[in-house]
Order: C-alpha cells, then structure tokens, then sequence
C-alpha cells in the first residue's frame, strides 16, 4: 500500500473539482485543518480505520490529537458512520472525532453526536470555512 503524500501547512492544493475517490475533497479539509494552524495529515488511502486526517493542536488548552473523518457524499450521512468513528476516538484517545461531509446528516446522527466527544460540519459549513481559514490558529 502506498501513503498518501503529507502537504505541509500552508501549502497550496490547487483543486477544483471533486473527484470520484473523495480525495480532493480530503485534500480541501486537510488544507482548513493547516490554515486554522494545527500539523494534520491524510492516512493511507485504504486501511485507514475510519481515519481520513489526523491532526494535532499544539495550543495550550486546544493541544491534542483530533481525528477527523471526511465523507464527499450526496446522501445524508446517518448515525452508524458516526458510531464508529466515536469507537476510533476512545481507542485512538483522541481529543475528539470531527465528520466533515459535503452533504448533509440525519437528524438520528445529530441526535447521537450530541454531548459526545464528536462534531458535524455539514456542507453548508464546510463552504463557509473555506474562505475563512486565513484566520490562524482557530483549532476544530
């Protein structure tokens, strides 16, 4: 298996489009992870456990390690993705679990992240962090 290549912060992704395997949209949440400051990277493309990016925030109070799981979908992402993304959290002893997905979430999945060590950014989110990004160090 071979590892997907790690973009340092700050590096420029250059894409566009959104390609079947969802790695650029992988690609564009691994760059908001560096744009808001923490040192993040993508897993293997296959075998990843549930793990898209791993990233760590090396802030006091926000320092820790984050697992973040990206979903380039156009049905609703439902509460068993974030289940099992919740099981990598506490064996990986992650801060927390965030979903990033294009789209949106059930209600159900909204339900079971609440009060959880997990966070949803929908599509509408996502979108809205792009451009605001440049604004360091605002961890997830």
């Amino acid at each position: 298996m071979r590892a997907r290549r790690v973009l340092q912060p700050g590096a420029s992704i250059g894409i566009t489009t959104k390609d079947r395997s969802g790695l650029s949209f992988e690609s564009k949440c691994l760059k908001i992870m560096h744009d808001m400051g923490l040192r993040a990277e993508l897993t293997r493309t296959t075998a990843d456990g549930g793990i898209d990016i791993v990233a760590f925030n090396e802030q006091p109070i926000m320092r820790g390690k984050y697992i973040i799981q990206c979903k380039d979908w156009t049905n609703p992402v439902g509460e068993p993705v974030l289940r099992d993304l919740l099981g990598v959290v506490h064996a990986e002893d992650a801060v927390k679990g965030v979903l990033i997905t294009s789209g949106t979430f059930t209600a159900a999945a909204r339900r079971f992240a609440e009060g959880k060590r997990l966070e949803l950014i929908d599509g509408r989110e996502f979108g809205a962090l792009m451009p605001n990004t440049a604004k360091k160090g605002q961890g997830p």
